[in-house]
């Protein structure tokens, strides 16, 4: 289940496919497709997920009230009521906040860099750092901390 940001960052940095590192079906909520589509049908993201086909748009399913008082935007809130409802998947999050309500949920979630150390665990990508700095061009904020320490962590 995976919200705007990495949608976004991946598709702007030609590396959607990392979004399979979390598993084979990779879902996008209705809420999350209609934020991306304001962009207009020239923006590259709109582009790559119309021509991606594994990529399964969810329709909306009602917001419980634990979703509700967090005051996330739509598409974070539609990602974790989808992972709340069905135990086992994973949010796919950027945002600092609904990943941190993840957390407190007990949902299962990542971000765009750990998608990265995922692959680079798996056997996907031979180095993270090209794909660090990759994301990072596509706009995706990590501090050169959080990044020397992953890369560190990652024996690069």
């Amino acid at each position: 289940m995976v919200n705007s940001s990495p949608l976004i960052i991946l598709s702007r940095a030609g590396m959607l496919d990392l979004l399979l590192v979390a598993g084979e079906r990779v879902l996008v909520p209705r809420a999350v497709l209609d934020e991306i589509e304001t962009y207009g049908s020239t923006d590259i993201t709109v582009q790559v997920i119309d021509q991606t086909s594994w990529l399964e748009i969810v329709e909306p399913i009602p917001f419980p009230d634990v979703i509700t008082g967090l005051r996330l935007g739509r598409g974070e809130s539609a990602v974790l009521t989808w992972a709340l409802a069905h135990p086992g998947c994973a949010a796919i999050l950027d945002d600092r906040d609904a990943r941190m309500h993840a957390g407190r949920l007990g949902v299962p979630h990542v971000g765009t860099l750990g998608l990265i150390v995922d692959a680079k665990a798996r056997g996907s990508i031979e180095q993270a750092e090209p794909a660090i700095e990759q994301v990072r061009r596509a706009g995706l904020y990590l501090s050169d901390r959080l990044v020397r320490e992953t890369l560190v962590l990652l024996g690069e």
